[in-house]
């Protein structure tokens, strides 16, 4: 009985009606207080966080601290981090608690589960599945029916619930056709939820830290554009461009020459007319560049 009311508490909607509320606060036993007190906003709001360390090292040295760190490999460890105050319920306070960032550790062959578990607190089921976003082959990864089931559940976004959809945008070894990996970034649209910018960083993370490639995404995002989420995309692309484009110590490429190519071209498809800052820095340098003439032509569109 105990873990059926736990259970039962984790499928609570985070918004309970007042008269329910009310109702819940006659009850007079030990599990209707517990549930009463749950309802009227005592249940955890955690502090999450995904921590990006090199490979296999713990200390300080090993986490990249600012978003244009680039990685000393490319396979860095992901630490989903999760920081909630107690609530006395045992069960509770165990999925509330960061799960081991090491590779094959958690509960790799359960992840279908979680979002049905914690329908109200996706961010939380997101770092229970970030381990297992990079490494998941051999054993079972995340892939479209996890993200999905995330995206239908309830809860605040966080660097988590960004990082999953931003993964699947990314990796095309779950569908080679753009039009599928770009359903997500539709659905989240069309419904108006999600934070589109930390989607667009957490995949500048992945660009600049792991194997994953940028010709993928961008086919994805212009495959979503074109199906009705272009001001979505416009949106990511301005989360991506301050991680992925070089800083003032890094030499520019040809593929950063690209990215402001195709991010012209997903703010004519939004209409955008707000500058971003990152882009005005590299359009003022006196350089004549291709990758500077890219992102005066960028600059000048949006002001």
């Amino acid at each position: 009985l105990p873990a059926d009311l736990q259970q039962a508490l984790l499928r609570l909607p985070r918004e309970v009606a007042p008269e329910v509320v009310a109702r819940a606060r006659l009850l007079t036993s030990e599990a209707g207080r517990a549930a009463a007190r749950w309802m009227d906003g005592g249940g955890p709001e955690p502090v999450t966080e995904v921590g990006w360390l090199a490979s296999g090292r713990l200390d300080p040295g090993g986490e990249y601290r600012d978003d244009r760190a680039p990685a000393d490999t490319r396979t860095p460890d992901l630490a989903p981090r999760i920081r909630a105050a107690p609530t006395g319920l045992p069960l509770v306070d165990e999925l509330f608690t960061e799960p081991g960032w090491r590779r094959r550790e958690g509960q790799g062959g359960l992840l279908p589960w979680w979002p049905y578990v914690m329908p109200s607190h996706r961010e939380v089921v997101a770092l229970h599945f970030v381990p297992h976003l990079l490494y998941g082959w051999p054993a079972q990864g995340v892939g479209p029916p996890e993200a999905y089931a995330l995206a239908l559940a309830d809860g605040p976004w966080g660097e988590g619930m960004a990082l999953v959809p931003a993964f699947l945008l990314a990796d095309p070894s779950w569908s080679k056709l753009p039009v599928v990996r770009a359903g997500l970034v539709v659905d989240l649209a069309a419904r108006g939820d999600g934070d589109a910018e930390e989607i667009g960083r957490q995949l500048g993370l992945l660009l600049r830290r792991t194997w994953l490639k940028p010709g993928p995404v961008f086919e994805t995002l212009e495959s979503a554009a074109e199906q009705g989420a272009h001001r979505e995309v416009w949106r990511i692309m301005t989360g991506f461009l301050p991680v992925f484009l070089p800083g003032p110590e890094e030499r520019p490429h040809t593929r950063h020459t690209q990215v402001l190519a195709f991010a012209l071209r997903t703010a004519r498809w939004a209409g955008a007319r707000e500058p971003v800052p990152c882009v005005a820095e590299i359009a003022e340098r006196r350089a004549s560049n291709n990758f500077v003439r890219e992102a005066r032509r960028l600059h000048t569109y949006l002001t």
